[in-house]
């Protein structure tokens, strides 16, 4: 008996509970002020990040790698994709292919989620870096499962096997046939490769279109280096731009597809919704703190006047002393552009200063003024410069009266 009532008491307190959640979660009939909307319950919603292109030019832009996995980690998916081109590839010496990828891997393992890699053609350029690929990354075409999601990886550069190309493509496409087959139930089939062979192959595309009919699926590709969208049988067909690879010195244009990007995919139920995302715009919470912003104020220049008294024809002369030390991590400069105001005369009438971090620096404005001065304050406008980019312009003014500053 007394069993019966820990189970029955234990049941009661699981749909207390789930009542307090689903309460918890509803704005319906509530006099919370909000924008009505249903809360997400899907258990299977989850995110992934694709990273694109590093190699085919762009040697010098691991820095945008480097921030592009920066801010996968503060977005924090639950894992990550590439779309091939790790390395620059296109050689048989082992040397130096491991040299490639012990770069490559050094920028890439400072993400905190797992990765999985697609081979691109600059990965497996011929037969030596085929079988380079399979003793040090593992399989070159593949699938898993997550979330009752599917995902397929197809290697485009599957013909430099030395098994030859015949057999080693037909044997990849009999995979990808069955793995689709065994797999139309899955909520949403995500297929990965590097060249897009809907375009550039439709031979080997046409068969694995025709068995994803009837499913829910989307596709990516990179190798391009520009960003193109297309919908195909009502399905999104994704080319991806790089992620570092070279542009070939065109502009960055988001709205003709050239610049660099990494890609997040948000997965509820059958909807899958693509953010591209540039680098260079996601910060942690801290990217400016209290502290730091007393520093950066504290770096500020200052006036100071040094007037003497007035001499027999009435004329004061004097300088205007503006010192700035520098106690932040990053260059910071200021312009004064002095405006002669009526009884004033000055010499330069505009100055710069560049100060480097931790260093002080001094100049040095000659100052002549007459009686006049005393009712018409020297104007000036000064600019603030932290790290190259204008921070603030404001205007401030020296009154001859009390030999103060005003503003900022």
């Amino acid at each position: 008996m007394y069993r019966k009532l820990t189970i029955l008491f234990i049941i009661l307190m699981l749909i207390i509970a789930n009542v307090v959640t689903a309460e918890e979660l509803s704005l319906k009939g509530s006099n919370i002020p909000s924008l009505k909307r249903d809360f997400q319950t899907d258990p299977d919603k989850f995110t992934f990040a694709i990273i694109g292109d590093k190699t085919g030019g762009g040697q010098e832009n691991w820095p945008i790698f480097d921030k592009a996995m920066e801010e996968i980690n503060l977005l924090n998916p639950d894992f990550a994709i590439t779309i091939g081109d790790h390395i620059q590839g296109y050689t048989t010496d082992f040397k130096e292919l491991k040299k490639m990828w012990d770069e490559y891997y050094s920028h890439l393992s400072v993400l905190k989620v797992p990765v999985l890699l697609v081979p691109g053609n600059h990965d497996i350029s011929n037969t030596d870096m085929y079988i380079y690929w399979k003793g040090r990354n593992g399989k070159t075409y593949y699938s898993f499962d997550y979330k009752k999601c599917h995902f397929l990886v197809i290697n485009t550069e599957e013909d430099k096997s030395p098994e030859g190309a015949e057999i080693s493509v037909k044997s990849a496409l009999d995979f990808i046939i069955n793995d689709i087959r065994a797999n139309k139930d899955a909520k949403h089939i995500f297929v990965f490769m590097h060249k897009p062979i809907w375009v550039s192959n439709k031979n080997l595309w046409e068969p694995i279109e025709s068995e994803l009919k009837g499913t829910n699926y989307s596709v990516f590709a990179g190798h391009d280096h520009h960003l193109i969208y297309e919908s195909r049988n009502d399905h999104d067909y994704i080319v991806l731009s790089a992620t570092g690879a070279g542009l070939d010195n065109y502009p960055e244009v988001p709205q003709l597809g050239i610049f660099h990007h990494f890609t997040l995919v948000s997965v509820s139920g059958k909807d899958a919704n693509v953010a591209v995302i540039q680098p260079g715009n996601i910060f942690p919470a801290n990217i400016s703190t209290r502290e730091y912003l007393q520093c950066v104020y504290a770096s500020l220049a200052q006036i100071k006047p040094e007037l003497t008294s007035p001499s027999k024809d009435g004329e004061t002369h004097g300088k205007l002393i503006i010192t700035q030390t520098n106690k932040i991590d990053k260059p910071v400069k200021t312009k004064f552009n002095m405006i002669d105001s009526k009884g004033w005369k000055v010499n330069p009438q505009e100055v710069i200063l560049e100060v480097s971090p931790g260093e002080t620096k001094q100049l040095v404005i000659e100052v002549t003024c007459n009686a006049d001065a005393l009712s018409n304050p020297l104007k000036y406008v000064v600019e603030r410069y932290y790290d190259g980019k204008l921070m603030d312009k404001q205007e401030g003014k020296i009154n001859l009266t009390d030999s103060t500053t005003s503003g900022k």
